[in-house]
């Protein structure tokens, strides 16, 4: 039996957290995120790991900046 292995190229987030407009191309082997304090690393983890989850994808109004309401 074949599977089907599909890669993530590209994520594009708008207004969650801390994440205002933020566009990354990832690497095929591994893409390794660093950045300061503050900066949206834990923002991108959270919201890569909701969405690539099984089950629903659960959203809460304190996800989004206030930029966005």
């Amino acid at each position: 039996m074949f599977g089907v292995i599909m890669r993530i190229q590209k994520v594009a987030i708008k207004n969650f957290r801390l994440l205002s407009d933020v566009s990354l191309i990832l690497e095929a082997s591994e893409t390794v995120i660093v950045g300061r304090n503050n900066s949206g690393k834990t923002s991108l983890s959270e919201v890569m790991r909701r969405l690539l989850d099984d089950g629903p994808v659960n959203f809460q109004l304190e996800d989004f900046s206030s930029a966005s309401y």
